[in-house]
């Protein structure tokens, strides 16, 4: 009887010794912590946040916790400044969804999937990753993202208020019942706007050149097309090779004063295909251009025709292209870049400016 009462006395201690040194293991396993800030209205955030996090809080389970930060409410905004000023994010970089993880700031729906894996699993190699050294991050309230519990005392697993700033968002349920395209535009309305005057511009310019084309059988000036078509394609060609540039390399791009180029570049629409770069394919659309009117203005007699309209051709196929892409820069995207917007201001002049050429060739003077 002794015998089994030392035996089971035994037993227990084991069993408790391995209980306790495997809930030690679990409370030392390193642990990763991000703070993502989003705003309800950011098509890029809805990406990042449903398809992207997800996988990865299943896969690391309680190793991996985020935090969002809704920007559309009052203390969201303010510690987001507060976060960009501390960790100094250049003004180019400046958006959502941004994600800060330990020193590392990522920014956008292809750079934070693209390498938040890595920091991951190199925080967890380690001692594991803090939460960010944001200035009042300990005493705001934040949503853990995924529905898990606060895992410390200083955060609480409580939503943000929805109280509006100067973006023209609302409430997750208010931002629900708008169409989708409504939401995409809300994201950058001045910018998006610009797109929305020069898409009406584009369509405007195209239905002017094939009424013309119908109706008239000569154009009388077509002078100014002799410089202004060499020039304009010129400049779409350093246009295009400054995008390619961009979308080759993953650079971040200059903006202008309003739109946000990089978002664009960013998303799936920035490659044909999936593959090819818009860039590139609008650097040799612009090269086939301007060799087709060389040869109009400078080849044999009996080639200068055909060139003509053949450059023509080309021209209406990057016009389609950019009336294309506009209308998914507001509407789609909800970003507009400058630099596409300049793209397609230039090919709605090569249209202009060769319109007047292929009419006369069409239709030869005897």
């Amino acid at each position: 009887m002794k015998y089994f009462i030392k035996v089971a006395i035994a037993a227990f201690l084991l069993f408790t010794l391995n209980f306790g040194s495997a809930s030690m293991v679990k409370a030392q396993s390193p642990r990763v912590i991000a703070v993502l800030f989003f705003s309800p209205s950011c098509g890029h955030c809805h990406k990042v946040m449903s398809e992207d996090l997800p996988p990865l809080l299943e896969q690391y389970g309680e190793q991996l916790e985020i935090y969002a930060i809704d920007i559309s409410a009052q203390e969201g905004q303010a510690l987001y400044r507060s976060a960009i000023e501390q960790y100094q994010v250049p003004e180019e970089r400046r958006g959502v969804p941004m994600l800060f993880v330990g020193d590392t700031v990522l920014v956008g729906s292809r750079e934070i999937p693209q390498q938040f894996p890595g920091v991951i699993d190199s925080g967890l190699a380690g001692d594991g990753i803090s939460l960010p050294d944001i200035p009042g991050l300990n005493e705001t309230q934040l949503s853990l993202l995924g529905g898990k519990p606060a895992a410390t005392e200083e955060v609480i697993s409580e939503p943000l208020p929805t109280t509006s700033t100067s973006e023209p968002v609302g409430t997750p349920q208010q931002l629900s019942n708008r169409p989708v395209f409504l939401l995409r535009f809300l994201q950058d309305p001045a910018g998006n706007t610009l797109a929305v005057i020069v898409l009406i511009g584009m369509l405007a310019s195209t239905v002017g050149a094939v009424w013309s084309f119908l109706t008239k059988s000569e154009v009388e000036n077509t002078s100014w097309s002799n410089w202004a078509v060499p020039l304009l394609a010129i400049g779409g060609m350093l246009v295009a090779s400054y995008m390619t540039y961009i979308e080759t390399t993953h650079s971040q791009a200059l903006c202008g004063p309003i739109g946000n180029c990089n978002d664009v570049q960013q998303s799936p629409y920035a490659y044909v295909l999936g593959v090819l770069p818009v860039g590139i394919l609008g650097l040799f659309g612009y090269l086939s251009i301007l060799i087709a009117w060389i040869i109009y203005r400078k080849g044999p007699a009996g080639w200068q025709n055909a060139a003509i309209i053949v450059c023509w051709a080309l021209i209406w196929f990057g016009m389609i292209f950019s009336i294309y892409l506009t209308f998914l820069e507001p509407f789609v995207i909800g970003a507009t870049c400058a630099w596409c917007i300049t793209s397609a201001l230039i090919m709605t002049g090569l249209l202009l400016a060769t319109t007047g050429p292929v009419i006369n060739a069409w239709n030869p003077q005897e």
